[in-house]
């Protein structure tokens, strides 16, 4: 059967392999491996970039499931083409990697993720204030997963820090925008 997902992470698995950790459709959260896509002759290795959108077979083995094939629907060109909607889609990819369980498929928050890239890609999202920016989706995302929206914005990175195993990085690099942009 064929499934739908965005990848979200990429992560080394002995000399040729790779760990892919995918948002689906029809899984929620999952990781699986992708053999031999670090060879050069690997035909899987740009369709499973970070950030794209891809239809993706699965064959289910004893740990991880295996990606036998894998082609892009959407790469998101405009987002990996501008800094500041990378860092921004890479906070949104890192928040579910950080704060979504493996194997918990949920319909509306697939929704919310698709329509949040192609709302990215198509310039919906006001970059002029890019703290700003990152601030309102950290407040979209924190409300959809069903926390308190009576957070303030300075409180926000800690609520993140505090609901994930894991430390969020992609909220500092966003500030450096703040900073480089005051700078010209």
């Amino acid at each position: 059967m064929l499934y739908q997902g965005i990848v979200i992470k990429k992560t080394d698995n002995g000399e040729y392999n790779q760990l892919v950790s995918l948002y689906t459709k029809d899984f929620g959260k999952i990781t699986a491996v992708a053999k031999s896509i670090k060879k050069p002759s690997s035909k899987q290795a740009a369709h499973l970039d970070v950030l794209n959108l891809v239809d993706f077979l699965l064959v289910f083995g004893k740990n991880y499931p295996i990606i036998t094939s894998a082609q892009s629907v959407e790469t998101f060109a405009g987002i990996k083409s501008s800094l500041p909607k990378s860092a921004t889609a890479l906070f949104v990819l890192e928040a579910f990697n950080n704060l979504i369980y493996d194997h918990e498929k949920d319909p509306a928050l697939w929704n919310f993720a698709l329509n949040f890239m192609k709302r990215l890609e198509d310039g919906v999202l006001n970059f002029s204030d890019v703290k700003d920016c990152l601030i309102g989706i950290q407040k979209e995302l924190v409300n959809f997963l069903g926390y308190s929206q009576e957070i303030k914005d300075e409180d926000m990175n800690r609520l993140l820090d505090s609901l994930s195993l894991r430390k969020f990085l992609s909220p500092e690099l966003i500030s450096q925008f703040s900073y480089i942009a005051d700078l010209e």
